[in-house]
């Protein structure tokens, strides 16, 4: 996946652990000299947000709606909160973490 004249960070699925389809797993088959443009076979890393915590609150709906699970991030089913448990932030977090549909 590549932005203007440079590269976007991004995953790619080489075993297949998508548990909808959301992201599709890359192929042994494709060429590294020139892979596929399809945005069905990258996850981006590149966020709007500024804030540590908001950042993971967007990575983990966009996982969560790739299906994906992510360590520190996502079960799958629902936000890890960046705060700590406990606290205000951490119980505001959890609600504000809506993947999307």
């Amino acid at each position: 996946m590549s932005a203007g004249s440079g590269f976007t960070s991004s995953c790619i699925d080489l075993v297949g652990v998508s548990r909808n389809g959301g992201l599709a797993q890359w192929q042994k088959s494709f060429s590294s000299e020139n892979p596929p443009t399809d945005d069905k076979y990258y996850f981006s890393l590149v966020t709007n947000s500024t804030t540590p915590a908001a950042r993971n609150q967007e990575l983990c709906a966009r996982a969560i709606d790739k299906g994906l699970t992510w360590e520190g991030i996502t079960n799958g089913e629902s936000c890890y909160a960046a705060a700590v448990p406990g606290t205000k932030a951490a119980d505001e977090a959890d609600k504000t973490c809506k993947p999307a549909t």
